[in-house]
């Protein structure tokens, strides 16, 4: 009866919610609301919150939430989900995990699910990348203190270009300057190059871009004694963390982590069929510190651990005009947070223009990134479940 009653009521609550959270308060909502549906004669049930309490924080609301749903049916197989590590990218990536969250309380599953919500809240609710301390945490899960020295030899040249203290406005002289010396940097280092000098992560600018801080937050702290406890009672574990940005408008990206044996990178490749996964080894992609999935692999070393990005292209990121005119939005947004704007006006298109960056506010991108996910994610998942089977 509980079952049937969960069946009428998720379609009618859902259709008042559009597919893709407006904002951290409502996905957290949606979220709350799932795990009270899940159907206790098909699920074993845990759930929790994990409060992001930093010193600088004033906000007392701030939480990842989790939910571990186990099958009544003994598993060893677990797909972890997790959305929102970087804050901006949360309307998207967290649309896709209570999508999944969704469809599991309804079908139910073979395999255990461990799904993660808005692992940077901060971010998510106050319309930012990175954390509270202006860390990204995609460049901060470093286990080893003494890794936090900063090896990216190449960022302190660009620095100065990439971090002015001043004012921040979107005009024609700010374009003028940020072409000028972007060709500059180009020049001089190459296009791969200074591409890998800015993103690769560095530790040493707090205020710069792609800072990776100086110890671990609070959340991989969390994660790193949390995480091989709750999933203690698991063998494999399919792990999807899902981003925006980088790539092709509309497409579909995996990348794998680096870290993984040859024989493990062969089986997440048999898990998504023909579907391209781009190690980090091609000659146009950049290496990276502090990875979330290479994190994943070293704090669970027990374990048949497969994790995979999905990353959904917006400003067609992979070629060069479009890698520039991402790197001009990422400059100004750091510069309006730590350097104000110049007007009223100024700080509202800067922060319209970062998030349409990771969230654009057009349909026919929101039906093509949902497409490429329904075409591999559900096949991912089956093949998983299916996998090691006589």
């Amino acid at each position: 009866m509980q079952f049937l009653y969960i069946l009428l009521l998720i379609p009618s609550w859902l259709s008042a919610a559009p597919y893709f959270p407006t904002d951290y308060e409502s996905s957290r909502t949606r979220f709350e609301a799932l795990t009270e549906l899940v159907d206790d004669t098909q699920f074993k049930k845990e759930v929790g919150q994990f409060v992001v309490n930093s010193p600088i924080l004033k906000d007392q609301d701030l939480k990842v939430s989790w939910a571990l749903l186990n099958p009544i049916k003994p598993t060893k197989k677990v797909v972890l989900m997790t959305c929102g590590t970087h804050g901006i990218e949360s309307h998207v990536s967290c649309g896709f995990l209570l999508d999944q969250f969704e469809k599991v309380v309804r079908e139910g599953s073979e395999v255990a699910y461990l799904f993660i919500h808005a692992l940077n809240p901060y971010g998510f609710k106050y319309s930012r990348r990175v954390t509270e301390n202006n860390v990204d945490l995609n460049r901060n899960f470093i286990i080893k203190r003494d890794h936090f020295e900063d090896p990216n030899s190449a960022y302190p040249e660009v620095e100065v270009f990439l971090n002015r203290p001043s004012p921040a406005r979107d005009d024609i002289f700010f374009n003028i300057d940020h072409f000028f010396y972007s060709l500059f940097y180009v020049a001089k280092l190459g296009m791969n190059h200074f591409r890998q000098a800015v993103v690769q992560g560095q530790y040493s600018y707090s205020t710069g871009l792609f800072y990776g801080g100086s110890d671990l937050e609070v959340q991989g702290k969390w994660l790193l004694e949390w995480l091989p406890q709750i999933l203690s009672g698991y063998d494999e574990v399919l792990a999807l963390d899902y981003h925006t940005g980088y790539g092709a408008r509309g497409d579909l990206h995996l990348f794998g982590s680096s870290l993984l044996r040859q024989d493990l990178k062969n089986d997440l490749q048999e898990l998504f069929g023909d579907k391209k996964i781009d190690w980090g080894d091609s000659k146009d992609f950049y290496q990276t510190l502090g990875d979330y999935t290479d994190f994943l692999v070293q704090i669970l070393p027990a374990k048949r651990v497969m994790p995979m990005t999905f990353e959904f292209g917006t400003l067609d990121s992979q070629t060069t005009l479009g890698s520039l005119k991402s790197l001009k939005i990422m400059r100004l947004e750091n510069q309006l947070f730590h350097w104000k704007a110049m007007g009223e006006m100024d700080s509202k298109d800067i922060k319209d223009k970062f998030k349409e960056m990771f969230f654009p506010s057009d349909p026919l991108w929101e039906q093509m990134v949902k497409d490429h996910n329904q075409a591999v994610l559900p096949q991912a998942i089956e093949n998983f479940s299916k996998s090691g089977k006589k």
